[in-house]
């Protein structure tokens, strides 16, 4: 079904078993498909991304249902037992999954943490027993939009609390948001002599929306930020999104226009090196740091497959820092962190700075927002 992108081959399809096992003589053709299904299925591996699979589970009767503003219902049918799981995020690259590994015919998943008033693409994947997997074609649905808002009586970014609670709310789009904790006020750029004390029907009349974390997008932008000290750092890829530990379900929508108020800082992450060249480099705002090994790049808990290759006079158009990056970091006002595998651990004192055998040469001072993604381990 080319009109829905999907690329599975139907039984009479002349794909089927006419592929090879070797690539070229040295090389192998990949073990599995691009559903993960192992190759081959029959004879001989089929041409094409998917291996075809007589056996597997028949997948009908596809539905949604209980769609909210921020949830949703995915249900299906199959003609064996077989288990469940749905693939879906806001573009057909998906992203997320949900599975379920209960046995049946009668599949149900509950889809939650959702965007409001957001198109959603999902797909459905069954397996049974034998490990024959179905895979459906791509489906979509759409969250419901939130309550409209009285009329509009203070601008976004406005900080509001009642004098006897603790809690902070922070007005956008005529709603408030609660801000989860200090630090957020703190990283997202608000100020605590900003906010205003109002009366408890005053708060209420902004209903309430979604809470406010560190992770901001736009609601027609896909760039997703990590918010640090008032700056904006961009989240370059859903695989460095996980890799960090993110949570999808902390992500705030911002209007684009305040968002634009926030200085954009630099990538999370960029990797890059020219062609045919071995040198490897973090890419800031205005410079680049020369990674300086292999066992710097995976303390400094960078991933490979990240990396992009680019032209000479691309790399070339930002200069080069000194000294090259290594696992010893700190930011403007933070304390001295040493990454292990991509984990900050703090150096407390100058005298366990020297025990560990380094110089003050070795730190690296790199903006607040890098400190910031890293997960804190012990101490060393």
């Amino acid at each position: 079904d080319p009109a829905n992108n999907d690329f599975h081959l139907q039984s009479t399809s002349p794909a089927i078993d006419a592929g090879t096992s070797q690539i070229t003589d040295t090389i192998p053709a990949p073990s599995t498909d691009y559903d993960g299904v192992a190759r081959p299925q029959g004879g001989a591996p089929d041409i094409g991304a998917y291996e075809h699979q007589t056996d597997a589970p028949t997948i009908s009767n596809i539905s949604t249902s209980d769609i909210t503003t921020n949830s949703a219902k995915i249900t299906w049918d199959t003609d064996k037992d077989s288990d469940s799981t749905v693939e879906y995020g806001t573009s057909q690259a998906y992203g997320q999954s949900k599975p379920d590994s209960d046995m049946t015919q009668s599949h149900s998943i509950n889809l939650d943490n959702l965007l409001e008033n957001t198109e959603y693409h999902f797909r459905v994947k069954s397996k049974d027993a034998e490990d024959n997997q179905a895979v459906s074609s791509d489906q979509t649905f759409t969250t419901q939009k939130e309550e409209e808002p009285p009329p509009e009586k203070l601008s976004d970014g406005t900080l509001i609390k009642t004098a006897k609670r603790p809690e902070v709310y922070v007005i956008f789009s005529g709603r408030k948001k609660h801000i989860v904790n200090p630090n957020t006020l703190i990283n997202c750029g608000f100020s605590w002599s900003k906010i205003k004390i109002v009366s408890d029907s005053e708060l209420n009349q902004y209903p309430t929306g979604r809470k406010l974390y560190k992770l901001w997008k736009s609601p027609s932008d896909p760039k997703v930020y990590l918010m640090s000290k008032g700056k904006r750092y961009w989240i370059t890829s859903p695989r460095v999104f996980s890799r960090f530990g993110f949570n999808w379900s902390h992500l705030t929508v911002i209007p684009q226009d305040y968002l634009d108020q926030r200085e954009e800082e630099m990538n999370l992450y960029t990797l890059q090196r020219a062609h045919n060249q071995s040198e490897v480099y973090l890419i800031f705002k205005n410079y680049k740091r020369h990674i300086r090994n292999p066992i710097s790049l995976i303390n400094l808990g960078f991933d490979w497959g990240l990396l992009r290759n680019v032209s000479p006079d691309q790399l070339n158009q930002k200069p080069t820092k000194s000294p090259s990056m290594r696992n010893v970091i700190k930011g403007p006002s933070d304390p001295i962190y040493f990454l292990i595998n991509g984990v900050k651990r703090w150096i407390p004192s100058p005298t366990r700075f020297y025990e560990l055998g380094l110089h003050p040469n070795d730190i690296i001072s790199v903006p607040q927002g890098l400190v910031d993604m890293y997960p804190r381990g012990s101490n060393m």
